[in-house]
């Protein structure tokens, strides 16, 4: 696969994961809920990922670490609430 193709599945992936465990467990709660375990998804996925570039890449700084798993913690969060409301009104 070219590098378009591994990062098409990787999102596609991640999305889906995002949805089944983010999303439609709290399809009957407050979108906070999503928002928060996207967040949690977010922050151990991006964690397992940017730990690891750490420990074994050379000049994967310190800083660029906190801010990529910082950042994916985030877009996983909004990511999560997104996909909530528009699973709201899609069942609507």
């Amino acid at each position: 696969f070219g590098d378009v193709y591994k990062r098409l599945v990787f999102y596609l992936m991640y999305g889906s994961v995002t949805f089944v465990l983010a999303i439609v467990p709290n399809r009957e709660k407050p979108w906070t809920y999503a928002a928060i375990d996207g967040a949690l998804l977010g922050l151990a996925s991006y964690g397992a990922y940017n730990l690891t570039c750490y420990s074994i890449i050379e000049g994967f700084s310190l800083k660029i670490m906190l801010i990529d798993w910082a950042w994916g913690t985030f877009l996983t969060s909004c990511s999560a609430t997104a996909g909530w409301f528009g699973f709201q009104a899609l069942r609507k």
